[in-house]
This record gives C-alpha cells, structure tokens and sequence, in this order.
C-alpha cells in the first residue's frame, strides 16, 4: 500500500491506520500501567526512578527501527519475518511513553530567584 498511490483510498487509509494502531496500544498500554498508578509502593518505585520510562522509550525506538531495517532487507512483500521484532518495539516504546516520568534527578532545582519571586 505504501508503494502505490490508487488515489483517495491511500488518503483515507494513511489517515485511519495510524488511529487503528495507536488508539489500541495505548489504551493497553494504559491498562498495563495501571498497577503502577494504583500501587502505592509500585507508584513510589515508579516515581523514584523516572530514568526507566526513558531508558525504555529509547529501547523501544531502537527495536522498532531494527524491526524495520528486517522488514526492509527481508525483500519480500510479506512484512512476516520483522514483524515479531517491530511489534515487540511497539509495544515498549508505548509502554514506556504513555507511563514517561521525567527522572527527578534531572530536574532543576528552583533558583533562589524564582523562589523569591513565587514567594506570597
């Protein structure tokens, strides 16, 4: 499909695919990572270490692009022997996205004069 443009069928189709695939992998990626919004000691963890949602969306980028990379070099039309691959970056990457807590250590402090400033 994309390698043939038929006219306003590839229009529509670019349009409601990508809402095919996103809609429900975040939806499962918001189920998945519902412990973690629920469980106070998993939320906690969560919270404290904010560097695994980073970790993790940037693994999961990487894998989808080997899955890709697969797919492209495989030749073949059938997108079979990345698949595996691309689905399991996918879904990391989703995971990680919906669920991304910006680590606490990498925040700044705030500085003396913003402090003073947002003093009552």
């Amino acid at each position: 499909m994309s390698t043939e443009y038929d006219g306003i069928v590839s229009i529509i189709a670019i349009i409601v695919v990508p809402l095919l695939v996103a809609v429900p992998s975040a939806l499962v990626a918001l189920v998945v990572g519902l412990p973690v919004r629920l469980i106070p000691v998993a939320r906690r963890w969560w919270l404290a270490h904010g560097e695994v949602t980073v970790i993790g969306a940037a693994t999961g980028f990487v894998v989808l692009l080997v899955g890709v990379c697969v797919i492209a070099a495989s030749g073949s039309e059938s997108p079979t022997p990345g698949l595996p691959i691309l689905l399991a970056g996918w879904g990391i990457f989703c995971l990680s996205a919906i669920n991304f807590v910006w680590p606490q250590r990498w925040r700044r402090a705030p500085s003396s004069l913003s402090r003073t400033l947002l003093r009552p």
